[in-house]
């Protein structure tokens, strides 16, 4: 069984955070804790479609929030052997992506999906063919990849020959993981012609899968 601690660098980094991208949090209960289990066993090569949980957030129901003095709505489990290799600029992204997952409106607190996800395979072989996949990569075009040397000094453990990705994932379909490398040469392409090889056309307005 996994044992659990709390992660103070978490809290005061999502302190921070909240006030400057997630003001619809700041009034809330968050509860970071640190994960404890067993270590991947050294020069494992992970399975395809299968990759480590860096963190997780997730929802407390009411009926356990009614048992917490503290209220708390959010929870985010943080894995401590991924957290400990990464260096404050990738913590920082961490904690930021998590609170992405946490929404709050009028009607209450609820999780949100990721905004796109797609196979590699699939955009490889017909482009960015779905609206929300063109709209992540052009996105993408405009911004350099995270910076070599951050990525270098501490980073978590990876199998044998695998290289830096970026997942994409919506809801109802299973996530898919693009090289760093591999989104940049097709993301700049896709000024060139449109989906799938295409012309380039401007899109439809409302038009959608």
């Amino acid at each position: 069984m996994p044992a659990y601690e709390w992660n103070p660098e978490a809290a005061d980094l999502g302190a921070l955070i909240i006030q400057e991208h997630h003001p619809h949090l700041e009034k809330l209960k968050i509860a970071y804790l640190f994960k404890h289990g067993a270590e991947s066993k050294p020069g494992k090569v992970i399975r395809a479609g299968k990759r480590k949980t860096w963190a997780k957030a997730s929802l407390i129901p009411e009926k356990y929030v009614e048992l917490l003095e503290a209220n708390y709505k959010f929870l985010i489990e943080f894995d401590v052997h991924v957290w400990s290799q990464l260096s404050k600029p990738q913590q920082r992204a961490l904690v930021d992506h998590e609170f992405c997952h946490c929404g709050n409106d009028i009607d209450g607190c609820y999780m949100k999906h990721h905004d796109v996800e797609e196979f590699r395979d699939v955009i490889n072989r017909h482009g960015f063919w779905k609206d929300d996949v063109k709209a992540f990569a052009q996105a993408c075009a405009s911004m350099p990849l995270f910076d070599q040397a951050e990525k270098q000094e501490k980073k978590p453990e990876k199998g044998s020959g695998e290289a830096e990705t970026v997942t994409f994932s919506t809801p109802g379909h299973e996530p898919v993981t693009i090289t760093g490398s591999e989104l940049k040469n097709m993301a700049r392409s896709l000024g060139k012609k449109g989906v799938a090889g295409k012309p380039k056309r401007q899109p439809r307005i409302g038009r959608q899968l």
